[in-house]
């Protein structure tokens, strides 16, 4: 074979990441397209970089491409593309392998690509059936049709559906605090809290204040005892005071890890902020690495928490119900920082959390997870000690397993 011949039957090979992502509203279902300098209408992708995952690569080009920061949920893994093609100046055969998946941006984000290197000439949000025809790929066009059918059998619900809601937690918090309260923020993804299931599952306020005192903490326990009397769920409250909240002298003492992501998040996102006394409030914007940081912290001290309680397993059968429990919301709290912290996405419910650890940890088995699921449905029927201990046991090898997996993957960034 001569060497002219052996150049033409080169095979160069790419991959690449990507992501078909919706927005939803009442009427309509919006698709976020570009159009590149060749004039063809496609989704957000691009190139896998040096130790990225194909998610963490599709989330990447999305930001630089479409400008949608921080309000990505992601859905599902759509599938893996493959075609072939030359180049007019190239005889070799390239191979280009792309990875698609679906996301959501209940915001509809203001689009505008992040870097003006990227070629793109246009970015908008465009209606689905008009979406389907001026995307110029077909396989890109076939994906769009698959995420549309996810959308519908997820059945998800537009934001502005839990707008009552979300009013009534905001007007109990003003008629308790007053004057002295300054803002509140919707921390993770803001839920409707009527689908939430009882003592399984929590909402979580950030909420600022001018000052905080005895009797300030007394009336934000009188909200938090309200709230969970209507909705019958737990409502898990952070308080700083607005000093905090702007300029903060210690923010790694003062503030958790949530806290940090929750301003970080209402920075990016100022439609999180549920209510506030002014109009365009300069809140303290942390840095990735803090939250990293402390999303690392969180997990250390969940994992601490797991050994000390399993020291001593009580005889008592409604104490031993109560270990359990806390062991199994403890799996799914650390699976659910697991993905914020590698995958950088928020979870809105049980099932949301071990959908995209599938995506974000593939060589890892969540079964356990899911098992639960239907545990927590019969959790009032549980009374045999057996398998008590059965859930305890397994509960205690997953967290264990699970975050020696995350802190090796984490410790590649």
């Amino acid at each position: 074979m001569t060497q002219s011949s052996s150049k033409k039957l080169t095979v160069v090979k790419h991959e690449s990441a990507g992501g078909i992502v919706f927005h939803i509203d009442k009427q309509q279902l919006y698709v976020a397209l570009i159009q590149n300098k060749w004039g063809d209408w496609t989704i957000p992708k691009g190139h896998i970089e040096s130790k990225e995952t194909p998610q963490e690569a599709a989330i990447r080009e999305i930001k630089e491409e479409t400008g949608i920061i921080h309000n990505l949920q992601l859905l599902d893994k759509i599938g893996v593309n493959q075609h072939k093609f030359k180049l007019s100046d190239d005889n070799r055969t390239h191979s280009k392998k792309v990875h698609v998946f679906l996301f959501v941006d209940p915001q509809k984000s203001r689009l505008r690509p992040l870097s003006k290197e990227e070629g793109i000439k246009r970015v908008r949000w465009v209606p689905y059936q008009e979406a389907l025809e001026i995307t110029t790929h077909k396989a890109e066009r076939d994906g769009i049709q698959q995420a549309q059918e996810i959308i519908k059998e997820a059945n998800i619900i537009p934001l502005d559906e839990h707008e009552d809601d979300i009013k009534k937690i905001v007007k109990q918090c003003v008629k308790r605090l007053g004057n002295t309260l300054f803002a509140i923020v919707g921390c993770g993804s803001l839920l409707n809290p009527r689908d939430l299931i009882a003592s399984w599952s929590d909402i979580d306020l950030l909420i600022i204040v001018d000052q905080l005192d005895f009797n300030v903490k007394q009336k934000i326990a009188q909200v938090v005892e309200t709230l969970e009397s209507e909705y019958k769920i737990r409502f898990g409250i952070n308080i700083i005071t607005k000093e905090e909240a702007i300029q903060p002298k210690f923010p790694s003492l003062t503030h958790g890890g949530k806290t940090l992501q929750t301003l970080l998040d209402a920075n990016e996102d100022p439609q999180r902020i549920l209510y506030c006394k002014v109009k365009k409030p300069k809140l303290y914007v942390p840095t990735r690495n803090e939250i990293k940081t402390f999303s690392l912290v969180n997990i250390g001290m969940l994992v601490l928490r797991n050994r000390r309680s399993l020291i001593r397993v009580p005889d008592d059968l409604v104490k031993l119900k109560e270990l359990v429990a806390q062991e199994i919301r403890g799996s799914y709290i650390l699976t659910r920082l697991g993905v914020e912290l590698i995958g950088h996405c928020n979870c809105k419910s049980k099932k949301d959390i071990i959908e995209q650890a599938k995506i974000t940890f593939p060589n890892f088995d969540f079964k356990f997870l899911a098992n639960n699921l239907l545990v927590i449905k019969r959790w009032g029927t549980i009374k045999n000690r057996v398998e008590l201990l059965k859930l305890l046991r397994q509960a205690d090898r997953f967290i264990e397993n699970f975050s020696q997996h995350v802190y090796k993957k984490a410790a590649r960034y």
